[in-house]
């Protein structure tokens, strides 16, 4: 098994600018004009385009925006599941020993510890989640892009 090379800030700065620098090269190189489209239409698409471009940013935050409530929800979660799985063995014993019947308290730590253990699979999904909203948000800003690109030809 062996480790994924994960992207650095250093190379991740130098692709953006690579890619800033071509595409500048190729428009300046190259004229974008859609005469069929009416003035009016590229309007619309060039505003709606930039609306479009935001919710893509807005769709890429989202997972950075949530993931310290998710650490949070994960660190509550955890010691949960400690707590009420140590006082649910207290109880069983005690159980066990005094020969009675603890219940309604077991009842509601058993609760908690569903509830503890339901939060804590939200959290474990939230990696997915952050997958599908860069991915939508590509797709996204890749549909403002274009809009953008003929509304201003």
């Amino acid at each position: 098994m062996s480790y994924n090379n994960l992207p650095t800030k250093k190379k991740q700065l130098i692709v953006t600018i690579g890619t800033l620098i071509s595409y500048g090269v190729i428009f300046y190189g190259m004229t974008t004009t859609f005469d069929e489209i009416d003035d009016n239409t590229k309007l619309f698409l060039t505003q709606y385009g930039m609306m479009v471009i935001f919710t893509s940013a807005v769709l890429a935050g989202i997972g950075f925006t949530w993931s310290e409530k998710v650490h949070q929800n994960r660190t509550l979660a955890e010691s949960e599941i400690k707590r009420t799985t140590t006082t649910i063995d207290i109880l069983k014993a005690q159980e066990r020993q005094l020969n009675i019947d603890l219940g309604i308290p077991g009842k509601k730590n058993y609760e908690a510890l569903s509830n503890a253990k339901r939060e804590l699979e939200k959290v474990n999904e939230h990696p997915e989640f952050v997958t599908f909203s860069g991915q939508l948000s590509l797709f996204v800003l890749g549909v403002g892009s274009m809009m953008c690109i003929v509304g201003a030809g």
